[in-house]
């Protein structure tokens, strides 16, 4: 082995060190991060208990709120009788699938967009008008199956 081949067998065992040192510490703040939005969502679930707690605690707010829990009740009543019209069924159906049909697409140009942004490792994209546009990528944890 020369000495460009040993220089070479070394500089790629140091980045693979480098590499590895990376990982751990990218997965040690994962990992703090997710302790650290864990006990986030639970002091907000308290201070917002807490907070319900003050309003149900005034005769006045339970007061309006009531009236308010009758307002709405009668609403969607109004709104199920209105919903019986065919007109308005058919228009409801339309909304309705007009939505899913937009997340459809929109789950469709995220993929897209991230295979062109693979492709390209670009983190802008022009539209068909012309404007430039950013790329922004989201990642976010859930839950693997079976895993409670």
């Amino acid at each position: 082995m020369d000495d460009d081949e040993m220089t070479s067998a070394v500089d790629n065992e140091e980045d693979i060190k480098n590499q590895a040192e990376t990982l751990v510490s990218v997965t040690n703040l994962v990992q703090t991060y997710m302790a650290t939005v864990d006990r986030m969502k639970k002091e907000l679930t308290e201070s917002r208990g807490m907070l319900e707690d003050t309003f149900a605690g005034d005769a006045r707010y339970m007061e309006v709120n009531e009236k308010v829990k009758g307002a709405a009740k009668e609403k969607k009543q109004i709104k199920a009788e209105l919903l019986r019209n065919p007109q308005a069924m058919a228009l409801s159906q339309k909304v309705k699938d007009l939505a899913d049909d937009l997340k459809d697409a929109q789950t469709m140009l995220s993929g897209y967009v991230a295979d062109y942004q693979r492709l390209t490792a670009a983190t802008e994209i022009e539209d068909a008008e012309g404007n430039i546009l950013k790329i922004i990528t989201t990642s976010k944890l859930v839950k693997s199956r079976g895993n409670g």
